[in-house]
């Protein structure tokens, strides 16, 4: 499943960094404890269905300016 997927992404050494979105795959999992155990999984964020493409956009956009590297 994504949760599982997603810890073996985190023990990836050159995977690490790269941020990771999970979306639901059914409307059962909009318990906000899915959503903490997703983040604890190693998730940018955890969005439940039904989802609009606007509200994924803005996240994928929040979750590159979190995840944007440092200016040097």
């Amino acid at each position: 499943n994504g949760l599982d997927l997603c810890r073996r992404i985190r023990r990836m050494l050159e995977l690490k960094g790269v941020p990771i979105i999970l979306i639901s795959a059914a409307s059962r999992y909009n318990d906000p404890r899915d959503r903490i155990e997703g983040l604890l999984a190693g998730a940018a964020a955890f969005l439940p269905k039904p989802i609009t493409i606007d509200e994924l956009w803005a996240e994928i956009c929040g979750v590159l300016r979190r995840h944007a590297p440092d200016p040097v």
